[in-house]
């Protein structure tokens, strides 16, 4: 291959990249993120009159969530949840695009499926629980990425873990 059409190559990727970006930009203008969703209703904790926990009520929607902060995550905790849920997390833009194409060749050649939903796919998801749609997937592809381009890691990682921690009712 030739200097000229290696520097052509390369100009064609970097023009795609700079219109996907733009496109990107404004798509997010047209559909922002409802951050509302990050933020789902939490449990009510119900005291005595000396400090001692009585009672615990669950969210109205019948989730017991447990908010977490940053600084609540171990590095044991987030080194398993990314060993298990999302090796890549932290150099990968919200989605995988190996994952995905190693997930549609495996399932495509095998009745059995995998996935390839990153932890910012993920966390998308639990935004919306919509169902399983090619339509869904790709609105949730696009809510990864603006995750990514509205939140830090660290934040996502929180987020997650603080909608992903919830039991139902089947505590009581």
């Amino acid at each position: 291959m030739t200097i000229d059409k290696v520097t052509t190559a390369v100009k064609i990727v970097l023009a795609m990249g700079i219109t996907l970006f733009l496109l990107f930009l404004l798509l997010n203008t047209l559909y922002p993120l409802d951050d509302k969703r990050l933020y789902k209703p939490q449990f009510t904790r119900i005291y005595d009159k000396d400090g001692h926990l009585m009672r615990i009520r669950l969210s109205e929607d019948g989730f017991l969530r447990i908010p977490l902060r940053s600084d609540e995550i171990t590095d044991d905790i987030r080194k398993t949840l990314l060993t298990y849920e999302d090796k890549y997390f932290y150099t990968h833009i919200g989605i995988n695009p190996i994952s995905i194409g190693r997930a549609l060749w495996f399932n495509l050649r095998n009745k059995r499926m995998i996935g390839a939903s990153t932890i910012t796919m993920q966390l998308a998801r639990m935004m919306h629980h919509q169902p399983r749609t090619l339509k869904n997937k790709l609105i949730e592809l696009f809510m990864a990425l603006q995750l990514e381009y509205s939140y830090s890691k660290d934040t996502i990682l929180t987020l997650y873990l603080s909608n992903a921690t919830s039991l139902r009712e089947y505590i009581r």
